[in-house]
């Protein structure tokens, strides 16, 4: 359940790192962008959403401190503007719905497919955001298939 309060917070949340993106990278981009492609959204919606909508406040609120912290400490990364959209897309599209009529679901498969990249990656110019990312994914999941290379999504 997402309290008015928690909500407030990941309002606060999405709306602060907006604020560093813009004088990060000098630009006044507002919105979280699909970057994934995701075909078939129903699949990524239908086997992972309930595991998002079912996590305590408490869990939620311990995610946003694991992503503001993460964020915080890897502002130097040349990818650090890619992960601090993934991470706004976390918080925007999973954390702050209640139930699944809330759900934007095209969004919220992006996210989840761009976050297993994150969880499944090798490459090491994205290999600073792994840990956290395997956080995340431990805290919701347990685990999570690499979605990005399946063909029944892309």
């Amino acid at each position: 359940m997402v309290s008015e309060a928690l909500r407030n917070r990941i309002r606060n949340f999405v709306e602060r790192w907006i604020n560093e993106a813009q004088l990060h990278a000098g630009h006044r981009r507002t919105n979280y962008i699909e970057v994934e492609n995701v075909r078939n959204v129903d699949y990524v919606i239908d086997r992972y959403i309930n595991s998002v909508l079912s996590l305590s406040e408490q869990s939620r609120d311990n995610l946003l401190d694991l992503i503001n912290r993460s964020l915080d400490q890897n502002r130097e990364h040349g990818f650090w503007e890619r992960w601090l959209w993934a991470c706004i897309g976390i918080a925007k599209y999973l954390l702050v719905h209640n139930d699944r009529n809330e759900v934007e679901d095209r969004k919220a498969a992006d996210v989840i497919v761009r976050l297993s990249r994150w969880y499944h990656t090798r490459n090491n110019f994205w290999t600073r955001f792994k840990p956290t990312a395997s956080e995340i994914v431990n805290i919701i999941w347990s685990d999570i298939e690499n979605l990005y290379y399946m063909e029944i999504i892309h």
